[in-house]
């Protein structure tokens, strides 16, 4: 029995890497939604790489611009993450109660990573610590 439920996630473990698929795309093959945020956001920085991941599940994009900065889009277009590699994510890309405890807090620490859950908001800053918020803008933990 323990020889069969191994063969079987081994298995499937194949199955879910043959189907994922790592492509690159033209620009124009990101969803709206996500060419829209990039010209508003970071326009003139033109992409270097953008790659399109068929997963079993869902699909999604991992952008990469000159400036080395990596934005990660879900099928829709919205945006996920966001790591830029010099200077600060843009502000209004952060709620509210988060840039206000950052601005009492680390006010002059940059914010080098984003990443949007559905129940919290996590950044990364400039001095290495990791604060994670919940959807409220509370801060819940903070990693150094």
């Amino acid at each position: 029995m323990k020889r069969i439920v191994l063969v079987f996630a081994f298995l499937f473990s194949v199955a879910v890497a043959v189907a994922a698929d790592d492509k690159p795309v033209t620009r124009e093959q990101l969803p709206l939604a996500a060419r829209e945020f990039m010209d508003k956001y970071f326009a003139g920085i033109k992409p270097t790489l953008i790659m399109r991941d068929d997963d079993v599940m869902y699909k999604d994009y991992e952008v990469v611009l000159s400036d080395g900065t990596r934005i990660d889009f879900s099928s829709l277009g919205e945006w996920q993450e966001i790591t830029v590699r010099n200077g600060s994510v843009p502000a209004e890309l952060i709620p509210e109660g988060v840039t206000h405890y950052l601005s009492q807090h680390y006010p002059d620490v940059d914010v080098r990573r984003v990443d949007r859950g559905r129940r919290s908001f996590e950044v990364e800053l400039s001095n290495g610590f990791e604060l994670t918020f919940d959807k409220h803008g509370r801060l819940i933990d903070i990693d150094d």
